[in-house]
């Protein structure tokens, strides 16, 4: 059994969802803490009792677009007396659990804490992608690369290893600690059995996206949206809240085709399930960019860059050409093998360095001195 310290990005629902089935492996095995921020340790808390919420960074949006002023000003403002007391003292609490491992889906704090206490860092997410990845940037992105490169050199820290999540056919550079793995899916999508069925699943990250809504009332076809934290009917479309069991999943599986941003967990869900995918990522967000080039560029759908009623039309127009024999069903196993292989080689290399360091005190003469006593 290892201590294990689990830090959750709080931007998103996505990265709680994928680290919940590693959770619940993990747990049976390890005594683990969890730190997240917003909404994230609120989920979690649901499930697992050692659950702490710190202030984590946070990105604001406008219609369908990171506003980068607001984002800078409202993470400014969270640099303050309150915030940092949070900080201390979960930092305590930390020091009370003495964790013999981090595990980072791409949380800073969690990677600080592996810093300071030296003790090894296990990163997996597919965030670290946009360094690692054999990709070209698709035109007119570069600033936005850009930006996304010096977050994460900036607000992160080296791991001792990495394991990466990739879309099917995605590929990395060659590096000796990195190890590629497959989305991490929800035993619920695992087991689920999807059917074409008659109605759209409509999903946002943002509900700024408010012109959406007047566009897909002009398409005859039945929207179930999510994302807007409403439950109601209007017309042809149809508003629920998101959980995270049955319902939305039936909805997924049961969907004709399904439009979102560019995130990673939904995307990889949808994919399993063989949905295709009408993709509209969050401007100047660089991995939902990427996402979305993905998906074109592999005929599994579409990108757009806005949404509009002409290219809803085409896309649903198009849907049953969408060819989907590529893509290979795949399961959690390589990545709950590769995640205990990791923590087992990193919590053995960090008690073979501690075991060296004990042999070398005990044969330094001075370690017996009175003035060492």
């Amino acid at each position: 059994m290892t201590r294990i310290l689990y830090g959750l990005c709080g931007v998103g629902l996505g990265h709680a969802i994928r680290s919940k089935t590693l959770l619940d492996h993990l747990t049976k095995k390890h005594e683990i803490m969890i730190i997240s921020s917003q909404h994230v340790s609120s989920y979690l808390k649901h499930y697992y009792k050692n659950v702490h919420t710190i202030e984590g960074f946070e990105l604001i949006f406008k219609n369908n677009t990171i506003a980068t002023s607001s984002t800078l000003l409202k993470n400014a403002s969270k640099v303050n007396p309150t915030t940092l007391d949070t900080l201390e003292l979960t930092k305590r609490k930390i020091d009370t659990f003495n964790p013999e491992l981090v595990i980072s889906d791409w949380e800073t704090f969690s990677m600080y804490i592996a810093k300071w206490k030296k003790i090894p860092l296990l990163s997996i997410d597919n965030q670290h992608y946009l360094l690692y990845g054999n990709y070209s940037s698709p035109p007119h992105t570069t600033l936005d690369y850009l930006k996304a490169h010096a977050v994460l050199k900036l607000f992160g820290r080296k791991a001792n290893h990495y394991l990466i999540t990739l879309l099917p056919d995605m590929k990395l550079k060659t590096h000796h600690s990195i190890t590629p793995i497959p989305p991490i899916l929800r035993p619920e999508i695992l087991t689920t059995h999807p059917i074409r069925g008659t109605h759209i699943l409509v999903y946002q990250s943002t509900n700024t996206y408010k012109k959406l809504i007047n566009i897909l009332k002009r398409i005859d076809e039945h929207f179930i949206i999510y994302g807007f934290n409403t439950k109601k009917k209007d017309e042809n479309l149809t508003f629920k809240k998101f959980d995270d069991k049955t319902g939305f999943i039936t909805d997924l599986a049961h969907a004709k085709a399904v439009i979102s941003n560019g995130g990673f967990t939904l995307i990889s869900e949808a994919l399993y399930l063989k949905k295709p995918l009408l993709v509209v990522p969050i401007q100047k967000h660089f991995e939902q960019i990427l996402n979305a080039s993905y998906i074109k560029e592999h005929k599994l759908g579409e990108s757009y860059k806005d949404l509009t009623e002409k290219n809803i039309k085409h896309f649903l127009s198009q849907i049953k050409q969408k060819n989907y024999s590529t893509i290979k069903k795949w399961n959690n196993q390589k990545t709950l093998t590769a995640v205990d292989e990791a923590i087992k080689h990193l919590t053995k290399k960090l008690k073979n360095k501690k075991q060296a360091l004990n042999i070398t005190s005990s044969q330094d003469p001075q370690s017996s001195s009175p003035l060492n006593q």
